[in-house]
């Protein structure tokens, strides 16, 4: 049997409404992921929504913020130490922050820019531009210390990269060669958040050049999807069960979420009901779902050699560290589990 290569992501950023302090929603859980990895010699990638980035850092110059530390600068000096420690750091968009204002406290952003293929309607933004910005940006504040470092990894905020022609095109333009964001198998559709995966390749990962969900061997990009597995009803019973009884914390200590969005631990939507779900480190989930998780992973490309699987989870739901920790420690003991970065 070959060695399954999990690549451990974490897409960086406060909640979708601009809600949540960024040192105790970001900074703070990030660091913990962090120093968890580096126990097990695991690598970590953050996916850094610079849309966000741009807008602290506007709010800083304008005199909005009173904060002693400022946190554009805070995001800043993790990203330079993640990098420092062997982690990565790669692009991620949520565009709603293009248009954003701070007023007494509070983040008004514009969800007309939700679905990133909206940004080639804006005003003042085109995809490439967004796409040469954001990989200047990362690379700016990386370089200096990594000379090395190459920005060429994205993920879509929110999933939402679809119709992704134009998208794709765009990240071809600025030299970007894999996106990570199609969970196969998995659809949703709320008139906000819109993505269609249902009819992805299934495959570990696969050549894109007009759609992230349809093989072209011409293609200039690879897609590396996010891991999914259909997970029957009364596992995810079970598991839900056992976020109750460990009374799992969904959210860091003191990380306030003022979004509509519902991220409801004990909510029964779906409870009965077998269904995809990503492979997800954070939002409360148990070392018996990673477990679970790893197992399916493990069974369905026991074949293949060095084949990535991707986990995804968000520093604002890193609320079960003890529970990720456990199962580092379980994998570490496997010597066919390994925890790499893309490339």
């Amino acid at each position: 049997m070959g060695k399954l290569r999990f690549i451990l992501t974490a897409d960086y950023e406060v909640f979708g409404n601009g809600s949540g302090c960024v040192k105790k929603c970001m900074i703070d859980p990030t660091e913990n992921m962090l120093s968890i990895c580096d126990n097990y010699s695991a690598k970590l990638t953050l996916f850094v929504d610079v849309c966000e980035y741009w807008a602290l850092k506007k709010a800083a110059s304008d005199g909005l913020l009173n904060n002693e530390e400022l946190p554009h600068v805070l995001i800043e000096h993790q990203l330079q130490d993640a990098i420092k420690r062997g982690h990565d750091v790669q692009l991620h968009f949520h565009p709603q922050w293009l248009d954003a204002s701070y007023l007494n406290g509070k983040w008004n952003l514009n969800n007309n820019y939700w679905r990133l293929p909206d940004v080639d309607n804006h005003p003042d933004w085109t995809l490439n531009q967004l796409f040469k910005e954001g990989k200047d940006t990362l690379e700016s504040i990386i370089k200096p210390n990594q000379p090395d470092y190459i920005c060429n990894i994205f993920r879509a905020g929110a999933w939402c990269i679809q119709e992704e022609n134009k998208v794709l095109e765009a990240m071809k333009e600025n030299g970007f060669i894999i996106d990570s964001t199609v969970a196969p198998n998995m659809s949703f559709d709320d008139g906000l958040t819109v993505y269609n995966f249902r009819k992805s390749p299934n495959k570990p990962s696969w050549t894109i050049k007009h759609k992230v969900t349809q093989e072209e061997n011409e293609g200039e990009l690879q897609e590396i999807p996010i891991f999914t597995t259909m997970v029957p009803w009364y596992r995810i019973l079970y598991f839900k069960i056992l976020k109750v009884l460990k009374r799992l914390p969904f959210n860091p200590m003191d990380c306030i979420n003022d979004s509509t969005t519902p991220y409801n631990r004990y909510s029964l939507n779906g409870l009965l009901k077998s269904q995809y779900r990503m492979f997800n480190f954070c939002d409360a989930t148990t070392f018996q779902e990673l477990k679970y998780f790893t197992k399916r992973a493990e069974k369905k490309y026991s074949d293949h050699h060095n084949v990535p699987i991707v986990i995804i989870g968000h520093p604002k739901t890193f609320g079960n560290k003890k529970e990720f920790e456990k199962f580092l420690g379980w994998a570490s003991k496997n010597d066919i589990f390994l925890f790499e970065k893309y490339l």
